[in-house]
């Protein structure tokens, strides 16, 4: 809000009202509706409806105020679920701030719109090169800076013709301004973040409309300036702050690439809900299968704490990166899931039938894919048949995965008949006594099936 109080010039009001709100107790607020809603009476007794119409709007106008603020603080609560057609994170600004906007915002100029997100861990002298550079980018137009550390987030703005700072810290009110001095603002911000040795900060920036396409191009330049880069250039003592103060800068750390370990002790220290669910969703991107079912399981057995993760558009949509990036561990918990959210059993997903008969023909065609999820759900028994065709066809990977799933055990039969059956070339033959025999299950092979006729 105090951004928006800033946008609209309108930082003087800002500060008194909320000195006053501070203040006040809160049988004060009480109080005063009830001589307001006395007020009003009064004139609509004496026919003075136009002081009536001005009571109203003084009244409705303290409520609408304070239930901005409570829609900010509150929005995942029941009472606003009728506002949304799905469920919402605790304190989502981006939802909230259209629905709250001061009528001279209210215009597709004059609207507050997010540019960027910035991650990024710094120590002091970092940080003032950091808002230094900020600054020296975007120094031809005013914008304002959302900055999220540790569970606590202020308020900092520039203003372009002023040349001035104006940072604003909720539990520490006025706001205050700073002249064009980064140092000073710098320790200023760090105090108030509780990082005298450095700050995990997530800077969301916000311009007006009007002023949008030339922000985006100017950040996109100073994203390839060299200090810039240096600056958030990911380093392991930095993976492990953000490791630790979770949020944004948790899901940073996923990306990249942060171990199962890390992570795993992170759990433990921190409650952030909306972080664990974006860090799965991020580390099935990565491919980073042990951090993925980590998380999953830490869901699962906590569902009450997670019911946006709960739909059956947010679980489809982990399947379906499941698929695309083959980590067929996954697909078994999320297809129960899916299962149960449908109420009905899933014998079909992303076209590929969960059958006998399914299985058979994606080992005969060699589709890695295809096998891969339906061996994943835990749905289909693998068949002889299956790891018959998949060797008679020299298809070696599927022979693999058919092994490695340890529901199947291949017989010297087995491998004797496929070997007659088709014509596979000594090289090919010899990757397939490799994946038969060379991984936990497979085949045990005798001196006398080595010295066969079948082998020479």
């Amino acid at each position: 809000m105090s951004m928006q109080a800033y946008f609209s010039g309108d930082m003087e009001a800002f500060n008194q009202r909320l000195a006053l709100i501070s203040e006040a107790p809160l049988n004060y607020f009480e109080n005063d509706f009830e001589q307001l809603r006395n007020l009003e009476a009064s004139c609509l007794s004496n026919g003075d409806k136009e002081g009536a119409k001005q009571h109203q709007h003084t009244r409705l106008e303290i409520q609408a105020f304070f239930d901005g603020l409570a829609l900010y603080q509150l929005i995942g609560q029941p009472q606003y679920n009728d506002l949304f057609d799905q469920p919402v994170a605790a304190q989502d600004g981006k939802i909230v701030m259209p629905m709250v906007l001061p009528i001279s915002l209210d215009s597709p100029e004059a609207k507050p719109v997010l540019v960027e997100k910035i991650f990024g861990s710094y120590d002091e002298t970092e940080f003032k090169e950091y808002l230094m550079l900020l600054k020296n980018a975007m120094s031809e137009q005013s914008f304002a800076l959302n900055l999220a550390c540790n569970g606590h987030a202020t308020n900092l703005n520039y203003d372009a013709n002023t040349k001035q700072w104006i940072f604003v810290d909720s539990e520490h009110l006025p706001a205050e301004s700073y002249a064009d001095d980064v140092d000073v603002l710098a320790d200023v911000i760090m105090k108030h973040h509780g990082g005298s040795q450095g700050i995990n900060l997530v800077t969301t920036v916000y311009t007006q409309a009007k002023n949008e396409p030339q922000a985006r191009t100017v950040l996109a330049r100073l994203s390839q300036n060299e200090s810039w880069k240096d600056l958030h250039v990911t380093t392991e003592e930095k993976l492990t702050r953000c490791v630790v103060a979770g949020g944004d800068l948790f899901r940073l750390a996923i990306s990249h690439g942060v171990g199962s370990e890390r992570v795993g002790n992170a759990l433990t220290t921190y409650n952030d809900k909306d972080g664990i669910v974006d860090g799965l969703t991020l580390a099935l991107m990565q491919k980073n299968q042990n951090v993925a079912m980590l998380l999953l399981k830490n869901i699962i057995n906590h569902p009450d704490d997670y019911p946006v993760f709960f739909s059956k558009e947010r679980i489809g949509a982990l399947l379906e990166i499941t698929y695309q990036k083959r980590m067929w561990g996954l697909v078994s918990p999320l297809l129960e899931i899916y299962e149960q959210l449908n109420k009905k059993e899933v014998t079909e997903i992303f076209g590929r039938k969960l059958t006998n008969n399914a299985l058979e023909t994606a080992c005969l065609g060699g589709d890695i894919n295809a096998v891969g999820l339906i061996l994943a759900s835990r749905k289909v028994e693998p068949t002889q048949r299956a790891l018959l065709w998949a060797f008679s066809y020299g298809n070696v990977e599927v022979v693999r995965m058919l092994i490695a799933d340890g529901r199947l055990t291949p017989t010297p039969d087995m491998l004797k008949q496929a070997l007659v059956r088709n014509n596979l070339k000594w090289p090919n033959r010899l990757e397939m006594l490799k994946a038969l025999t060379q991984q936990p299950g497979g085949l045990v092979l005798t001196r006398e099936d080595l010295t066969s006729r079948l082998f020479r």
